[in-house]
């Protein structure tokens, strides 16, 4: 790690005190949501900005041929990185667009496949193309639970899939408990009625090892802004031999192709982003598992009547899912101004209404409101972590003594 990295992180990280803090002395304990960007994939991003500004689809002239090799050289990176055939990679303008292209594609190759199947706790950017299909075009779609600590009942799955189920679409790490899900079962069933299995693998990438040769997802997909890269970037990965159509510019292409106007910076971004996680990830998890577990010990100390969700084992490190009795996670991120987390399911923050994942908790009623998702970052300090702690006991003290 360079000198600006470490002064980059530090500024990030700085425990400060514990009054009004400043943006930069914020404790982020949010990237789960959202990851930094890791400084070298910037410099990477600004380089591409200066040097590749031509068109890659004109290789006549040497900048749009560079252009080009830049491309070309970040699905290497992503191939060799997943372990997959870098021809199966689609780029995409981020995580929606990602999973879009993923359900969509899987559709228009195979429609006289009908039936869908899906999991309460998956995000909008899955959950809305399928319910699209349902509602515009007559697919049947089903929607599984998980139990309490976050995980799919493959015999729900069985039950469930037929020779008409085109896809299960799950993601591998459960995105607010951090649960591993068992990919092999899963894709063991969709095997036997000629289904196919897509994964939403940005949570994993740079958490745990991800290679397509062991892991039998047919269609993957990696947003950059859960990696340390560019936000607004993300990729599809397709296994060569399985029915997939993507559509860009208006066109139908099989996979492997790009027909649209590519956002090279942030796909040379997204490529380096994206074998960092893969060379580093031994690294980051064993920190990360550090981390996470001194938060939790901390988070025992100061405060009392919480309920760790993520469970022991099975779970990828830096993620830490818990309930607190008698506070409202709203409230509760309302009334610490120093530490930056997500209050219940991300994409529910500010609503009233409890996130699917704590609905399928086996919490009593009195606590469904009450749960909190901590994400260390990878580079962060014990003393931020301190600092962090120490802001969160006093806001819930404050709100436990209202009357």
């Amino acid at each position: 790690m360079d000198d600006q990295q470490i002064a980059h992180n530090n500024a990030m990280n700085s425990p400060g005190d514990n009054t009004l803090p400043s943006a930069a002395d914020v404790v982020y304990l949010d990237t789960a949501a959202r990851t930094r960007i890791d400084l070298r994939v910037l410099n990477a991003i600004r380089d591409s900005y200066l040097m590749h500004y031509t068109d890659p689809k004109n290789t006549q002239h040497l900048l749009g041929k560079q252009t080009a090799d830049a491309v070309l050289n970040a699905q290497l990176q992503i191939g060799k990185s997943i372990g997959g055939n870098p021809q199966g990679i689609i780029f995409a303008g981020g995580a929606a667009e990602a999973n879009n292209l993923a359900i969509f594609g899987a559709a228009r190759a195979a429609p006289e496949k009908r039936h869908l199947i899906t999991f309460e706790t998956e995000p909008p950017s899955v959950f809305a193309p399928c319910q699209l299909l349902e509602s515009e075009f007559g697919y049947t779609l089903s929607v599984l639970s998980v139990d309490s600590s976050g995980q799919v009942d493959t015999s729900e799955i069985m039950r469930c899939i037929t020779d008409d189920t085109l896809f299960i679409s799950i993601s591998y790490i459960n995105k607010e408990v951090g649960t591993i899900q068992d990919i092999a079962a899963i894709s063991s069933m969709t095997q036997v009625h000629g289904a196919l299995l897509h994964s939403d693998c940005s949570l994993a990438l740079g958490r745990t090892p991800i290679n397509v040769n062991h892991l039998p997802i047919d269609l993957l997909t990696i947003s950059g802004h859960k990696i340390h890269g560019p936000y607004g970037a993300g990729f599809v990965w397709a296994r060569p031999g399985i029915a997939f159509v993507a559509a860009s510019g208006g066109k139908k292409t099989p996979h492997g192709t790009q027909s649209c106007n590519l956002d090279v910076p942030n796909i040379v971004g997204l490529g380096l982003a994206t074998e960092l996680a893969s060379a580093e990830v031994e690294a980051t998890s064993a920190t990360l598992q550090k981390l996470t577990g001194y938060l939790k010990s901390k988070l025992h100390q100061a405060i009392s009547n919480i309920h760790i969700i993520t469970p022991e084992n099975n779970a990828v490190p830096g993620i830490l899912y818990l309930s607190i009795e008698g506070i409202e996670s709203n409230d509760l991120i309302t009334a610490v101004d120093g530490v930056a987390f997500s209050a219940g399911l991300a994409s529910s923050v500010g609503k009233a209404k409890p996130g699917k994942m704590s609905r399928a908790i086996s919490l009593p009623p009195e606590a469904s409101r009450n749960y909190i998702r901590l994400s260390p970052d990878k580079d962060l300090t014990r003393e931020a972590i301190d600092t962090a702690v120490t802001r969160l006991a006093d806001g819930i003290k404050a709100l436990r003594l209202k009357p």
